[in-house]
């Protein structure tokens, strides 16, 4: 159920006063806020009933509302009213963690969380508006109605963020009533929840007895936090430094839902002109309409004043990224990132521009159709699709462009690390690349092509690093620090996503990711036995993990929030945990801190959206720490685990023997784990089957070069020039598709002992997996 209540600050304090004063210096600045607080509840409306806030939940946050503020009373000993600025400052923990000086309020914890959906009315518009004689209550008013009106139909619209939401929703305000019924009915019922109702609240709050104001002070509080929040010469720089306010950036959610994901800072609406216009380009953005978004680019005023920074740089900048993000990986196989200004060249180029090399990958077999997609891409399904019929490249004589030649190396480096884990053929593959690279013409440094040379360099390193870093050779580290300083430098845009550093480290965003890329420095420092370099590189990694001694492990959960924070994806950093604790600090792994992992490790399996591989890893290490601490009941139990977890995940798109039904990292893993346990037999016959799975993939990523190595193979002439034709001049080696069956038999057994075994993948699987 959402409890959402409408409330006001800045010029409207004339026809609804705020519950705290107005920030002193900053009366004018004013937003219409829409503070929502939902819970997981179900509620047993049904149409025609009348929705009251009385759920379990919201019911217990009225309650602890009352409680957090009967104890700010009680410490300063003044009315609410008189303490605005320790409210704000005690503010944050509240609303994310339901606590007042780390102390919990009720005894039941909070499974509700806050959001706040601003919309700003700009300096310039508050002007017309007095200039035009609307400054008294009556054009405050009509002004007021009108923004309430636009926040629900933008809300509840086709774009809105709560659009299509299940559930019942509540709609609480001391602003007029009817205002929001007139925005509700020219919503489209489509779009509507299937429960909503409206309900007016007395502008007090009473200390002696509940007048279900307890969200309308929280609201109140959350304004005057806003306006203390803003700095700056101009409103775009006040703006600013609101959307990338720590707290503020936590609960603010953007009033289009589009907007989720494009960005990790705050997104505030402005109501102003420019809304007309934000609100076109946000239609063709949905739409996919590139031309008209191009156009419309064309009319946005220029200059920075007032608020038109703001809008420029974080309303519209995010729409026309990931238009020209989604039209360059779709044409080019990179993401280009222009920001707002530059856009409209890149769509004139991007628009009109026709590649065929994604066509003559799909036709030739190493590729697929989108339009017939079969792609496993959840992080359970971690088979991929090895086989298919193909055509030989080098019979199809296809011309190809520098753009569509590089278009096709970068793939063939992605399915080399994605699909076949081939990590020995990079190499020659990302040298095609650089002399692919040298040959793009640059108009300018602002031109499309300078960003696009910039980003596929980087990327050639990326792959050159994982080239070697899976084969062994330590000059990965000298790659990976080089790319740690150039984004440090000359930091590029990435796209905001989870942080399945293990599971997706073939995707093209970790080598603009400085999180990422620190990261992976830290499993190199593992990996050698590097204690004074991982703690020093272990500095720049904000986490709680690495913030405290050991000996102070004990409360580290209550930091983590971990019942609350269900979509996070901190496993990866628990892996470096685990593994740093075995190879630097076994001696400091008492019964204290093996306890607290355990309880950690347990509210694991509450999160979603997790890096398959890194929670497969982590139970390895467990189950090795388990050993260690003479817990084998414990060991086993995690074992067990993994195996069900490994049974019912889907590791292979084609029928494969019932024996070799998972992949080689999951026999690989299970393989540790029975060695750890001292199932040799076991743990043997799993290195067995890692080693037939190994060479059956690398059967198949020899058919699939057999298909295209003429690209990364041939010659390396001028490509321009020549429009390189993909055929290449060296004979064609016809290699058959590989059978199962037959690799079987030619691999099983191969060798005689563990100790064989591992020398071997010890330079097939990289420092992460190990």
């Amino acid at each position: 159920m959402y409890n959402v209540t409408i409330t006001t600050t800045g010029i409207f304090d004339e026809i609804r006063p705020s519950l705290f004063p107005l920030v002193e210096g900053k009366e004018g600045i004013t937003f219409i806020n829409a503070l929502e607080y939902s819970t997981d509840d179900i509620l047993p409306f049904e149409e025609g009933d009348d929705i009251t806030d009385n759920g379990p939940e919201i019911e217990l946050e009225h309650e602890r509302i009352r409680s957090f503020v009967a104890a700010l009373c009680a410490e300063y000993g003044k009315p609410y009213n008189e303490l605005r600025d320790e409210f704000v400052k005690a503010l944050p923990e509240f609303m994310l963690d339901g606590t007042y000086k780390g102390e919990e309020l009720l005894s039941t914890k909070r499974r509700g969380s806050y959001n706040i959906h601003a919309l700003y009315k700009s300096e310039r518009g508050r002007d017309l508006l007095f200039q035009r004689n609307y400054g008294d209550t009556n054009g405050l008013l009509y002004l007021s109605d009108h923004m309430v009106g636009y926040l629900i139909e933008s809300l509840y619209g086709r774009s809105g963020i709560f659009g299509m939401a299940a559930g019942a929703q509540r709609i609480t305000t001391p602003l007029r009533c009817y205002t929001i019924h007139q925005a509700i009915n020219r919503v489209d019922r489509y779009y509507l929840p299937e429960l909503i109702a409206v309900q007016a609240l007395d502008n007090t709050y009473s200390m002696d007895e509940s007048n279900r104001s307890e969200f309308l002070l929280i609201a109140d509080a959350l304004g005057a936090y806003m306006v203390q929040a803003m700095h700056g010469q101009t409103e775009s720089e006040q703006l600013d430094t609101l959307s990338k306010d720590p707290f503020f950036r936590k609960v603010c959610e953007p009033v289009h839902r589009f907007y989720r994901n494009l960005t990790n800072d705050a997104i505030i609406s402005v109501y102003d002109e420019s809304n007309d216009w934000t609100d076109s380009l946000l239609h063709d953005y949905i739409y996919n309409l590139y031309d008209r978004f191009s156009e419309g680019i064309d009319y946005w005023e220029e200059g920075n004043e007032g608020v038109l920074g703001y809008v420029r740089h974080r309303i519209l900048s995010p729409l026309a990224d990931d238009l020209v993000r989604e039209l360059s990986q779709e044409k080019l196989r990179v993401d280009l990132y222009p920001g707002f200004d530059k856009a409209r060249a890149y769509f004139d180029f991007l628009v009109p521009y026709t590649s065929h090399a994604k066509k003559m990958l799909i036709h030739i077999g190493v590729k697929e159709d989108d339009d017939c997609p079969d792609d496993i891409t959840n992080a359970e399904n971690i088979g991929v699709d090895l086989l298919s019929p193909v055509e030989s490249l080098s019979h199809k004589g296809a011309q190809l462009t520098v753009l569509e030649r590089i278009y096709c190396l970068l793939d063939g480096c992605y399915e080399a690390v994605r699909r076949y884990q081939n990590y020995k053929a990079l190499e020659s593959i990302v040298d095609t690349l650089d002399a692919a690279i040298g040959e793009v013409d640059i108009e300018s440094p602002d031109s499309w092509q300078a960003e696009y040379v910039q980003r596929v360099s980087r990327l050639s390193k990326w792959y050159r690093m994982l080239g070697h870093a899976f084969t062994g050779n330590n000059a990965y580290r000298n790659l990976l620090e080089e790319l740690i300083a150039a984004q440090e430098q000359a930091p590029l845009v990435h796209e905001p996503y989870f942080n399945n550093y293990i599971c997706d480290v073939s995707c093209q965003d970790n080598v603009f990711n400085l999180e990422c890329l620190r990261y992976l420095l830290l499993h190199h420092d593992i990996e050698i036995g590097d204690c004074e370099s991982f703690d020093q590189h272990i500095q720049s990694i904000d986490h709680p993990y690495f913030k405290m001694p050991f000996k102070a492990y004990g409360q580290i959960h209550n930091l983590l929030d971990i019942e609350t924070k269900l979509n996070s994806n901190d496993i990866v950093y628990f892996l470096v945990l685990l593994k740093s604790i075995h190879r630097f600090y076994l001696d400091q792994l008492d019964r204290n801190l093996w306890n607290e992992l355990l309880r950690l490790w347990s509210m694991y399996g509450k999160r979603n959206f997790q890096d398959y591989y890194a929670e497969c890893l982590c139970a390895k290490y467990m189950a090795v720490l388990a050993m260690y601490m003479g817990d084998r009941e414990v060991a086993e139990r995690i074992k067990q685990d993994l195996h069900t977890s490994f049974e019912r995940a889907r590791h292979w798109r084609e029928p494969v023997p019932s024996d070799y039904s998972w992949s080689t990292f999951a026999f690989y893993t299970m393989a540790q784990i029975d060695e750890a346990l001292g199932h040799l037999d076991s743990a043997q016959e799993y290195y067995d089957k890692a080693y037939v799975t190994q060479a059956y993939t690398q059967a198949c990523w020899a058919y699939y070069e057999s298909k295209c190595n003429s690209l990364w193979n041939g010659t390396k002439s001028s490509i321009t020039e020549t429009k390189l034709t993909a055929a290449s001049s060296q004979p064609v080696v016809v290699v058959t598709k590989p059978n199962f069956e037959s690799v079987i038999q030619e691999n099983k057994g191969i060798f005689s002992t563990i100790g064989e075994y591992k020398e071997f993948f010890q330079t097939h699987m990289i420092c992460l997996y190990m």
